[in-house]
């Protein structure tokens, strides 16, 4: 597959503080990407330099292999729920109209066709039936599917999820799950940020593994290896040895910057 998505060497920092360091890596495009690291490690600083949000103090980013302050329309960003404001007065509908609002230029009002888009994605989440609701009245994971729905509304290239399963409940999750795995059909490329190991491994594609600077990316198979995993999240994770390759779990005995629940026990496959 043709990359839609380029990173070239980039860095940035935070008040003298790295952030990020020489990320280099091309996305395929329609590709299914999670991207896994501890906190700290600068998941949702790239996700914002990929959205336009911040920019890096070197390298840059192609977007369909143009610079991508000429294609951010092409790029849906989702933050992570604490980064919103969930009191602000709108229902459903006007949420995910935002998501029209890069078509439509200034002035203009949405029309038939944006509203015939924004009821397309609601339906799909499950949501068509609360349309007219105030978002603060809905349920965490409810509230993640309706900033999803007005992402896919904006008709992006990229889409970038942060976090999106924190919080939320085992059904929401799985039908977010089982939306993204079909807009590869739809010639959508997606990001997922998460800290969940065994979800990432297996049901995305592509794994990207995260701690200020890029270890390791690629199929599950071939990045889960003990010595990236290590670098990955240090000594905190441990590798024992199995029947089938290596166990993998975060060391239960020391302070985890990422949690024991958020990697439980997972099999991977490869070797000590």
């Amino acid at each position: 597959m043709l990359p839609v998505l380029q990173i070239r060497n980039l860095s940035l920092s935070y008040n003298g503080n790295t952030a990020l360091t020489s990320v280099d890596v091309v996305i395929p495009s329609r590709a299914m990407v999670s991207v896994v690291g501890p906190n700290g490690a600068g998941k949702s600083t790239l996700f914002k330099v990929l959205a336009g949000l911040l920019n890096p103090n070197a390298g840059e980013v192609l977007v369909g292999g143009e610079p991508l302050r000429h294609r951010l329309e092409r790029v849906a960003y989702v933050p992570q729920r604490q980064e919103i404001d969930w009191r602000f007065p709108v229902t459903l509908m006007d949420v995910v109209l935002m998501g029209r609002y890069g078509r439509l230029g200034w002035l203009r009002r949405p029309g038939r066709t944006d509203r015939a888009v924004a009821r397309h994605w609601l339906a799909q989440l499950g949501l068509d039936h609360l349309v007219d609701r105030q978002i603060g009245e809905l349920s965490g994971g409810q509230q993640q599917r309706v900033f999803l729905a007005r992402a896919l509304a904006q008709e992006p290239d990229i889409l970038l999820l942060d976090e999106p399963f924190a919080g939320v409940d085992v059904p929401t999750q799985e039908a977010v799950l089982s939306l993204l795995a079909n807009l590869g059909d739809q010639n959508i490329t997606v990001l997922v940020s998460t800290h969940d190991l065994p979800m990432a491994t297996s049901r995305f594609a592509y794994l990207m593994l995260l701690n200020r600077r890029l270890i390791a990316f690629g199929p599950p198979a071939e990045v889960l290896t003990p010595s990236a995993l290590s670098a990955t999240f240090g000594e905190k994770m441990l590798i024992y040895p199995g029947e089938e390759g290596f166990m993998a779990m975060v060391d239960h005995c020391c302070p985890c910057p990422v949690g024991a629940e958020a990697i439980s026990p997972a099999r991977t496959r490869g070797s000590r």
